[in-house]
């Protein structure tokens, strides 16, 4: 089955995080630009059936990093779509529309540029999940079975195949991409949708329990790996735009 994939790059307008659940926000719409019935998400939403929203979401304005699943349950699938920002909008259009039966988050609940680590046993951020903001020698029931990774706030984290902190092991910033507002609040972000082609990482499914963290960067500067420049997704100028940086195909 051919998989389709599609991720938006923005930085928008203000945002005010007065409360906890503000934190993470997405509200969707039944119709394009912002029309027809809403609903507004500040948690995990594994299946839209229960809230009357399956198949039924035309656009989106959000907040934080949001991860939308043609299945329920976060199950990988055709399709995964995500979206970020500061109170970024945007359409679903072709086969995105009216598509999506779970969303989710990404990063920690309470704070967007944290320094967190996600590992999860689907590629592009789908199925089970296992989450932390510190070292760590055990992923649980993931160990070795990590296909995708999202990293958030201003660290590199170190990953390793063995225990103890042996074997091959790659060191991953957050710094795929990067969204700002307007007072001057960051989001850092590291995308590794599959972690076997990404940065040249470890084989799919070859991560152990052990995850170090790595001394913070600077978050004004480039973000640098080890040896060399990152290699940042969809650098430059976007403010107020979104861009479709393709298509991955032959993916299961």
């Amino acid at each position: 089955m051919m998989k389709t994939l599609l991720f938006v790059v923005a930085f928008t307008a203000l945002l005010s995080t007065g409360s906890l659940a503000s934190v993470h926000q997405a509200t969707c719409y039944t119709d394009h630009n912002k029309g027809g019935s809403y609903q507004t998400f500040t948690d995990y939403i594994p299946d839209l059936l229960t809230y009357n929203f399956d198949n039924q979401i035309s656009s989106v304005t959000v907040t934080g990093i949001w991860i939308f699943y043609e299945r329920a349950n976060f199950a990988a699938g055709t399709s995964v779509y995500w979206v970020h920002g500061f109170n970024y909008f945007t359409n679903f259009d072709g086969g995105y529309d009216n598509a999506f039966s779970s969303l989710r988050y990404g990063g920690s609940t309470s704070c967007l540029n944290c320094d967190t680590w996600t590992v999860y046993l689907d590629l592009y951020f789908s199925g089970s999940e296992y989450y932390g903001t510190t070292d760590t020698a055990s992923l649980g029931s993931l160990q070795k079975e990590v296909s995708s990774i999202l990293l958030t706030g201003i660290s590199p984290w170190t990953f390793y195949n063995g225990p103890s902190y042996t074997g091959s092991s790659v060191c991953l910033y957050p710094s795929t991409d990067q969204d700002t507002d307007g007072a001057g609040s960051v989001l850092n972000i590291g995308l590794y949708p599959d972690v076997s082609t990404d940065n040249n990482t470890l084989p799919r499914r070859d991560i152990s329990g052990d995850i170090r963290q790595q001394h913070p960067v600077s978050a004004q500067g480039m973000l640098v790996k080890e040896g060399h420049q990152s290699s940042s997704r969809g650098q430059g100028t976007r403010q107020g735009t979104q861009r479709c940086l393709g298509s991955l195909q032959g993916h299961r």
